[in-house]
C-alpha cells in the first residue's frame, strides 16, 4: 500500500516530469526497442495506470516468473477482451502455452487467434505454430482410451462474496494488485439470489487449503476466509 501512496505523490509532484509520457507513448517505446527505457518506467506508471491492459500487459512481458505472466495474461483476457492490446495478450498466451507444451490448449487458441485476427503482424507465425503442433500430434502413436478416474475433490479459499459483479471485480483487482494472482470470481445462485465469490486457489485437501487461508489472512490481513470445494 506505501509503494502506491510514494507513487502517487511523485505523481502530484512532477506531473510534468516523472509522469510526462502516456502508456500508449511507453507501448510505442517498446515496439521501437527502447527495453530499458520502459523497464524504468514502469514503476513510475504503476500509480497512474496500475488497472488499465496496456500497464498490464508490458507489466507481464518484463515479468521474470512464467506463471505470474500467464496469470496476468489471463486477468486482461477475462476483463479486457475488447482493448487493442488483446491481439497482443492473445498471443502471447498462444506461445506460453506452446512452450508449456500443452499442445491441444494450443492449437485451439491460435484457432481463435487466426479467426479474431486474421490480418494481425502475427497471422504468419501463428500459422507457422498451428502447423507444428499439427505435425508433432500427427506423429504421436494414438493412445489407448481408459477408463474414467472419479473426479477427486478440489478445494479453494472463498475471500470474498458480493451481490454486485462490479463490486467483486473491484475488489479482485486489488487482490491482484497485491499479488495474489490465481485468484478468480466464480458466480453463484442460490434460489432467488446471486453472488459473485472471489475464490483463490486450488487444493488437492482441506487440510492444505485451510493452511494456505491462514497464511493469506497473515501476509495480507484479509479478516476471513472460507474453505469450499469447486468440484461438487
Amino acid at each position: 500500500m506505501y509503494k502506491y501512496i510514494v507513487l502517487s505523490l511523485l505523481y502530484v509532484i512532477f506531473p510534468s516530469t516523472v509522469f510526462s509520457q502516456s502508456i500508449e507513448d511507453v507501448l510505442k517505446d517498446y515496439d521501437r526497442g527502447r527495453i530499458e527505457r520502459v523497464r524504468e518506467m514502469l514503476p513510475l506508471l504503476e500509480a497512474r495506470y496500475y488497472d488499465q491492459p496496456e500497464f498490464l500487459f508490458l507489466k507481464a512481458v518484463f515479468e521474470e516468473d512464467g506463471e505470474t505472466a500467464f496469470a496476468i495474461y489471463s486477468e486482461i483476457n477475462e476483463n479486457f477482451p475488447d482493448d487493442p492490446i488483446f491481439e497482443r495478450v492473445l498471443w502471447r498466451m498462444c506461445q506460453y502455452n506452446y512452450a508449456k507444451g500443452l499442445y491441444v490448449t494450443c492449437s485451439e487458441m491460435v484457432d481463435r487467434f487466426l479467426e479474431r485476427f486474421p490480418d494481425s503482424d502475427y497471422t504468419r507465425n501463428a500459422m507457422e505454430l498451428r502447423q507444428n503442433i499439427t505435425d508433432y500430434l500427427g506423429e504421436k502413436e494414438p493412445q489407448i482410451e481408459q477408463e474414467p478416474v472419479p473426479d477427486q475433490p478440489v478445494f479453494t479459499i472463498q475471500v470474498g462474496a458480493f451481490a454486485s459483479r462490479t463490486n467483486a471485480r473491484r475488489q479482485l483487482s486489488y487482490y491482484r494488485r497485491l499479488g495474489i494472482y490465481n485468484s478468480e470470481i466464480r458466480e453463484q445462485t442460490v434460489g432467488e439470489r446471486t453472488l459473485f465469490k472471489i475464490w483463490v486457489g486450488e487444493f488437492n485437501s482441506k487440510d492444505e487449503a485451510r493452511e494456505a487461508g491462514e497464511e493469506l489472512k497473515r501476509r495480507y490481513r484479509i479478516p476471513a476466509v472460507t474453505i469450499v470445494q469447486k468440484n461438487q
